[in-house]
This record gives C-alpha cells, sequence and structure tokens, in this order.
C-alpha cells in the first residue's frame, strides 16, 4: 500500500489512516537506539526522505504541535503500523505526579511522556503525518532531545502550521514566565496563587497603596508620553525592610492588578540566577525575554542574593547599555538595602 499522500480536496488517497505498512521509518528508529547512536536526526531524516519521497520535511523543536491540537486548533490521531511488523507504534513514558498540595486530597495525576510516535495531523482542511521522536545528539556530548518531524505535500502549509503553533506555544495560558536553574518556565500553579492575591490583605496606608497602584498603572498607560519627552520608557522600584513588612503580597497583588489590565501586562519572575552557563548568561536570557514580551512586570525577589558583587556590572549594563528595555517596569525587594551596591538601589 503506497504510504504517501496527495494533497486532493485537503485529504489523503491511497493511504489508510489507520495503519502504515512497511513502516521503514520505526524499524530505523529501534534498530538505531539497539546500537551505536550518534545522531537521531540524522537517521531520522534520511529515513523519512525514503519512505516518503514526495513529500517535504519540517524538523521541528520547541513547537507544541500535541499541545496545539489537544487546545483544540487541530486535530490528531496516532497511526499504527502494520501488525506484523513486530515493533511498537508508539513509546510512551507513563510518570506519576502527586497532587501539588496534600491538603486538597487529590490522588495526583499521570503524566504521559511520548518517546516515538506517529500521528495523522489535520489543520485547516490541510493533512500533515507527525512524528514525535526523543533522541541522541552526538555533536553535543550525546545530549538528549524530542523533536517533531511534520511532512507535507507543500512546505509553505508546514510553514504557515509552524507559524500559528508557534505562537501559541510562546503565548501564556494562564501562566507565569519563571526563570529558575537556567532556564524558563511556565507555571499555572504559581498565576492561580498571584490570582487570589488582594490588595485587601496588604497591610499598608490607604493613601500610600493607592499611590503605589497608580503609579505602575501610569506607566504602563503612558508610553505615548514617555516618546514625546524623549526618555526611555521604562521604571524600577524596590521593595525593602524586614521580613513580613508586605513585600511579597504586595507584588502578588499588583500582579493581579496587571494582570486585569486591558490588554493584561505579564509577570516574568526571576527565582535564580543559577545556570550551568553561569550568572552572566542567566541575566542575559532573562532581559532578552522580558524584551520579547514588554510590556512586561519584572519581578527580582531577594535582589541582595540574586545580583552578586560578581555579576553587578553585567546586570547595570543590561538595565541601563545600549540595548532598549521599553516597556519594562522592574521591581525588586530585599530584606537589607544597605547590602545593595548604589549603582542598583541609589538611582
Amino acid at each position: 500500500m503506497d504510504s504517501q499522500f496527495h494533497n486532493t480536496a485537503g485529504s489523503f488517497t491511497g493511504w489508510s489512516t489507520s495503519k502504515v505498512a512497511a513502516n521503514n521509518t520505526t524499524r530505523q528508529y529501534f534498530e538505531h537506539f539497539s546500537g551505536q547512536a550518534s545522531s537521531t536526526n540524522t537517521i531520522l531524516a534520511a529515513s523519512l526522505k525514503e519512505q516518503y519521497p514526495s513529500l517535504k520535511l519540517s524538523i521541528l523543536s520547541q513547537v507544541d504541535l500535541l499541545g496545539f491540537a489537544a487546545n483544540g486548533f487541530a486535530k490528531c490521531t496516532p497511526l499504527a503500523d502494520d501488525a506484523n511488523s513486530g515493533l511498537p507504534s508508539s513509546v510512551t513514558v507513563n510518570a506519576y505526579q502527586p497532587a501539588q498540595r496534600r491538603v486538597r486530597g487529590s490522588n495526583g495525576l499521570i503524566a504521559q511522556d511520548i518517546r516515538f510516535g506517529k500521528f495523522h495531523y489535520q489543520w485547516q482542511a490541510r493533512d500533515f503525518i507527525l512524528y514525535i521522536a526523543h533522541g541522541l545528539d552526538g555533536s553535543s556530548g550525546l545530549s538528549s532531545y524530542t523533536y517533531a518531524y511534520l511532512l507535507s505535500s507543500d512546505e509553505h502549509h508546514s510553514e504557515a502550521l509552524v507559524l500559528a503553533a508557534g505562537k501559541w506555544t510562546s503565548s501564556l495560558h494562564e501562566e507565569i514566565w519563571v526563570y529558575d536553574g537556567g532556564y524558563w518556565s511556565k507555571s499555572a500553579e504559581l498565576y492561580q496563587s498571584v490570582m487570589k492575591a488582594s490588595w485587601d490583605a496588604v497591610i499598608l496606608d490607604t493613601q500610600m497603596k493607592k499611590d503605589l497602584i497608580n503609579d505602575h498603572l501610569y506607566f504602563f498607560q503612558s508610553e505615548d508620553t514617555y516618546r514625546r519627552l524623549k526618555v526611555p520608557w521604562k521604571r524600577g522600584i524596590i521593595y525593602y525592610g524586614p521580613p513580613g513588612n508586605g513585600k511579597t503580597i504586595s507584588i502578588k497583588a499588583m500582579m493581579h492588578t496587571l494582570y486585569d489590565m486591558k490588554p493584561e501586562i505579564p509577570t516574568l519572575y526571576v527565582r535564580s540566577l543559577a545556570s550551568f552557563m553561569g550568572p552572566e548568561y542567566a541575566i542575559k536570557t532573562i532581559f532578552s525575554k522580558a524584551r520579547q514580551f514588554a510590556p512586561c512586570y519584572l519581578v527580582f525577589e531577594d535582589l541582595d542574593s540574586l545580583v552578586s558583587d560578581s555579576v553587578r556590572s553585567y546586570f547595570l549594563n543590561e538595565v541601563d547599555g545600549l540595548k532598549e528595555n521599553d516597556g519594562i517596569f522592574m521591581i525588586g525587594s530585599t530584606n537589607h538595602l544597605e547590602r545593595l551596591d548604589p549603582g542598583i538601589s541609589v538611582r
């Protein structure tokens, strides 16, 4: 049976979506991991080209096509191999994730990690073949990764899908970007906690509380004013004082206020500068993400612990250097203002 498809009226012809006969790619994948492996990408790209010579292949990373489909933007149906192939159609690792809060009485959940799978993917009346494969890259010391291999009769259709799914993947969906351990991740748990925060829980002089809120709102509503005055559209505030004086709850309440704006102002939360490539790389990555999502609220809690003497000048260069930080409102907190360099605390 011909395992390729032709883009005729957006449908498959001469190809069954229930099984794929003589699937050489599946066999290559398992043979690859049964012996010496150097580059899964190279092996699968060659095998897919042999199996689907008339289709265009796109190899993708950091594009969540499965999540895009799971949220209703596309349709994704698993494909089965010929029953006589002697190989499984997919490899999935199930992992138990305990409840985030024991007091809520949840049993936790089972999370699935697809290590190898293939799918009939449909988006906007267009058909694709999608492979997901976890593999190795010998050029990076045998580091592991998971890539998507997208096949289509028209590469422009693939590009359009990747742009749509990529934009969705990089967007926040009731989540907050958190930087910790050298990389960014999305936290739905932190978002839920922030949305429960209220200024009613902040014990502060009423007028001071009002001025604080208005200061933030005015900044995000005043881009034109900053540009007219020819000054950089950026702002920074440091909350300081002993533990328990309301710094954290004030930040969370402000985050909630900014998420209620139209359009909402996202928060980027920095938990640590620890990174396998060093704190300088972390600072560079943090400000690059902030510029990407500006206007945004960039939060550095325990600023005196984060910005040590060894990275102070690099941090200040990102804050006030040649790169534009328009639309970035930086908020820091510290229990020990006297430990901060004057270049940070006196501005």
